[in-house]
């Protein structure tokens, strides 16, 4: 029998739900080593037995700032963050195979974390009866019932991620549940990589991949949707791109974005949503990107230097990096087709309200 989250569940859960946003990292006792974010990600894992609901996976951190805490941790140089994930998950919990894995929300507060300003990927997984150890950072891992959750105690903003969630879970309609193994690579058995796979990694040096924000401009004339806003690449011409670029240290995802928009275009869009992150490395292993791209809206009259492109007339061949990509996973969610987005965008989700 599968649990069911209802309103009234969520209604007697007492959350505080004071923001940290007026706060500032603090750096005693800490280094900060570059000017960029960093990027993490955390997992929201949702624990069955026997088809059964238990609970959610906590952990007891074992370094400052010490308490319980979703699981979590920094996705490295080459590494994608749902690898990050998957290798967080084994290091700190020895959970070896997850199911149903699905991007969140991203969390960009510089306040967010008191020893740095990181960037937060947070996905949900579902595992089925397995054992649970603890290991690496994480002093002691446990289930922790819903009604049971130690709002008040939980560390950075794992509070709000989890309400969120929770809120998430309660107020969609018409999901679709996409369950599919996660695959580890060839050297695997039942989708568990080799603890030495994770050490071999853990051997390279430590290189952060640069974090980026993109945006898919909805650009509307009055009520009428006309397309979305394509940017001409100045550094290559012929090249066409996504209004991009950097998220420097102290700024949200958001701001990022609009800092771009109106610096390099002069353009004025109002932001609806997340879509999804990506994460891209070259072939040659020389450079790491992790973009995560926003749902905005535009007048016509305020594109400033942006193009219109119909979606019938998108030229995707011209779209330079991976926002070739983005685009078409934009173009089959505006068609109703099931997408990987996150979660908030509306393809992606649960069904029935099911846990």
């Amino acid at each position: 029998m599968n649990f069911v989250v209802a309103t009234e569940d969520l209604t007697k859960i007492s959350v505080n739900s004071q923001s940290n946003s007026q706060r500032l990292p603090q750096k005693e006792g800490f280094r900060f080593f570059k000017k960029e974010p960093s990027v993490v990600s955390s997992i929201i894992v949702r624990v069955y037995h026997q088809g059964k609901f238990d609970g959610f996976l906590l952990i007891d951190r074992g370094r400052p700032p010490l308490g319980p805490a979703l699981p979590g941790g920094i996705v490295r140089y080459k590494e994608n963050p749902e690898d990050c994930v998957k290798r967080t998950l084994f290091d700190e919990c020895g959970i070896s195979s997850i199911s149903n894995i699905q991007q969140f929300k991203v969390y960009s507060d510089p306040a967010r974390d008191p020893r740095m300003h990181a960037v937060d990927i947070v996905y949900s997984v579902r595992i089925d009866d397995q054992k649970i150890s603890s290991g690496t950072d994480a002093k002691h891992a446990w289930i922790c019932p819903l009604d049971k959750l130690p709002w008040d105690k939980l560390v950075f903003d794992h509070q709000t991620m989890l309400k969120s969630y929770l809120e998430y879970l309660i107020t969609s309609k018409d999901c679709v549940e996409r369950p599919e193994k996660i695959q580890l690579g060839s050297a695997t058995r039942n989708g568990v990589r080799n603890k030495n796979d994770f050490e071999n990694v853990a051997k390279q040096a430590y290189r952060p991949p640069h974090l980026f924000v993109a945006g898919i401009i909805e650009v509307y004339e009055g009520k009428e949707f006309k397309g979305i806003a394509i940017a001409d690449f100045k550094q290559e011409p012929g090249i066409k791109i996504l209004p991009a670029g950097g998220v420097v240290y102290g700024e949200t995802i958001e701001q990022a974005f609009q800092r771009h928009v109106k610096e390099k275009y002069h353009a004025e869009v109002s932001i609806l949503n997340q879509f999804k992150s990506y994460s891209f490395c070259n072939d040659a292993g020389k450079k790491h990107d992790i973009t995560t791209v926003l749902l905005a809206k535009a007048d016509k009259k305020a594109l400033g230097s942006l193009h219109i492109y119909a979606l019938d007339n998108i030229p995707l061949e011209a779209l330079g990096f991976h926002h070739k990509n983005i685009t078409e996973d934009y173009i089959k969610y505006r068609r109703g087709e099931t997408v990987n987005t996150c979660a908030d965008c509306g393809p992606v989700k649960v069904a029935n309200k099911q846990l």
